[in-house]
């Protein structure tokens, strides 16, 4: 019989893993990968109220919210609210491997599930890469969301950037003006007058007792008091100053500027109460007034509403905070492509891939744990950036976790099937306006056969040792398109001398100034003439060919390419 403390522990496990069956993110997975997670696993129950992570501490785990709301802050802001079954919270701080950047808090009582994602080794058996795989798509769905939200406040401050740099100038310009006019300040009244309606910030000059003697019409705007209700009144009376955060009254600055004959600011964090309650962050610069014998009459006090400026301010923090993260996920992309190049005799194999922006739609690898094949894997997602990024981290996670199931069972998968894999993995990813055209190439290295299947990609090119050219041709559809999509394959046999070109439409679709393309047949005469070139120098001409023919054009689209030469006879081929 079980004891309470066991019975609650198989509860929750098996709870754990039903969450994990019925993910969007990770159901798809193989039950026995799923079981590997469930040591990683534990359903925590916050009360509300209960601080799940703090900003700027440590953390190392990621939480699935099973039931509840969540609340987001930053330096105590509210900024976002989570409720819907399977949102994340706690990634970032895995990816940067930096303490958490803002508070989570339960505003109701939260069931969440929370998977240690760090020191995987001391925890369970789960191997590193399979824990990575996993999580690649989790994390890359946030990072697009995220830098959607990142470009959307970037706009925002550019915009109000500009406003301020304009009512800066004008601060300017109108306290130079004051400066230059004050030996002639009560001469010219009407002249005063006119400058001061034409200023965009608020004026009040006052006598040594703290009366107001001039009162401009922003003024007015700002404190809410009328002309003739404020002319003569003490100051406090009409510019009345609280704390920003703890609301306590502050003292103006302005008998203290009289006293000591020399200008002041305002404290930080000046909130100015007007008249009708409204609080407006303030700046402002006290300076004394003085006559023409240099004897202080006076102080003019010259403010500005801030509160825009400080909401820019911190829109450009968590600009720069989501720029950040989006350096995080281009490197997080990087480690999706392969570290190095198999070489694997009778083959030679080089490879380049240049994204258009930080985060790119194309991708390439290999599969080498299946003895004497090599798989050739390249894909281009529609567009380019973030979205796109999630359709590659989709497809890589994928390939890497089928070598892994293909192998530990020790069966060979074919072109057909690896796109079918593929197929549902980014139909899961619910990114229904992304399409992604992917080619898969099997080589037996021993006879020189090539299996190959492709999802709508760019044909590739063979060239012969003669310089005949031909296209590796099969019409399938691209990924993500349909449920009941089927693949077809077809089969060559490669021969010593051969040269096989893989690439993405990048290559030759990128526009020129006039709008001309680089195009295949460019593509094929290039190929022809250099073929006898070493592969990775072939390469890195052939960029260098597209980049001296769209200059000075930026490049619009991303760029892959995959080149093989037979560099003599297969085995087999050799009996």
């Amino acid at each position: 019989m079980r004891s309470k403390r066991s019975t609650k522990l198989f509860d929750d496990n098996r709870a754990i893993l039903d969450y994990l069956r019925h993910s969007r993110l990770l159901g798809h997975l193989p039950d026995e990968l799923l079981q590997k997670l469930v040591p990683l696993s534990e359903i925590r129950r916050y009360l509300a109220g209960t601080e799940v992570l703090s900003e700027g501490r440590p953390n190392d785990k990621v939480y699935f919210l099973m039931r509840g709301t969540l609340s987001i802050y930053i330096g105590g802001e509210l900024i976002s609210t989570l409720r819907r079954t399977g949102d994340i919270v706690g990634e970032m701080s895995i990816i940067s491997e930096k303490p958490c950047s803002a508070t989570v808090v339960a505003s109701t009582p939260v069931d969440m599930l929370s998977i240690l994602s760090r020191d995987i080794g001391q925890y369970s058996d789960l191997h590193p890469e399979e824990l990575q795989n996993v999580l690649y798509r989790v994390f890359a769905r946030i990072l697009s969301d995220k830098l959607v939200l990142t470009n959307y406040k970037a706009k925002q401050f550019e915009a109000t950037n500009r406003l301020l740099k304009d009512a800066q100038g004008r601060l300017q310009n109108a306290l130079y003006d004051l400066e230059r006019h004050s030996d002639s300040l009560f001469d010219e009244k009407e002249r005063l007058a006119v400058t001061l309606r034409s200023i965009g910030d608020g004026v009040i000059a006052v006598d040594t007792q703290e009366r107001i003697i001039l009162y401009n019409q922003k003024a007015e705007e700002l404190t809410g008091w009328p002309c003739e209700e404020a002319m003569g009144r003490p100051l406090p009376d009409i510019f009345r100053l609280i704390h920003e955060e703890t609301h306590e009254s502050l003292v103006s600055p302005v008998k203290k500027v009289i006293e000591e004959q020399l200008p002041q600011g305002l404290p930080n964090h000046s909130e100015l109460v007007s008249k009708d309650g409204t609080e407006h962050l303030v700046a402002s610069s006290v300076a004394p007034m003085k006559d023409r014998k240099e004897e202080v009459i006076g102080a003019v006090l010259v403010f500005r509403d801030i509160t825009k400026i400080k909401k820019a301010e911190a829109e450009l923090l968590l600009a720069k905070e989501r720029e950040s993260e989006l350096k995080t996920a281009a490197a997080v992309q990087q480690t999706l492509f392969p570290k190095t190049v198999p070489q694997l005799s009778p083959v030679e194999i080089a490879c380049f891939f240049q994204s258009a922006t930080e985060t790119g739609g194309d991708w390439y690898g290999f599969m080498t744990k299946f003895e004497r094949k090599l798989y050739l894997l390249i894909g281009d997602v529609t567009g380019h950036g973030s979205p796109a990024a999630l359709i590659t981290a989709t497809a890589s996670a994928t390939c890497r976790t089928l070598e892994t199931m293909y192998k530990e069972h020790d069966e060979i998968p074919s072109p057909s099937e690896i796109l079918r894999h593929l197929n549902q993995a980014i139909l899961e990813a619910g990114s229904s306006d992304y399409m992604m055209t992917f080619f898969v190439g099997q080589l037996d290295l021993d006879t020189g056969q090539l299996v190959f299947s492709s999802a709508g990609h760019t044909f590739p090119i063979l060239i012969k040792p003669d310089g005949e050219t031909r296209h590796l041709l099969n019409h399938n559809f691209p990924l993500g398109l349909s449920q009941i999509a089927q693949f077809t394959e077809e089969m060559i046999e490669l021969k010593a001398d051969d040269l096989l070109f893989f690439y993405t439409d990048g290559l030759v679709e990128n526009p020129n100034s006039e709008g001309d393309m680089w195009g295949e047949r460019r593509l094929e005469h290039y190929l022809k003439i250099h073929r006898g070139l070493p592969v990775q120098r072939l390469i890195w001409q052939l960029q260098a060919e597209l980049q001296k023919f769209i200059a000075p054009c930026p490049q619009e689209d991303d760029v892959t390419m995959v080149l093989l030469r037979v560099s003599k006879p297969f085995p087999l081929q050799q009996e």
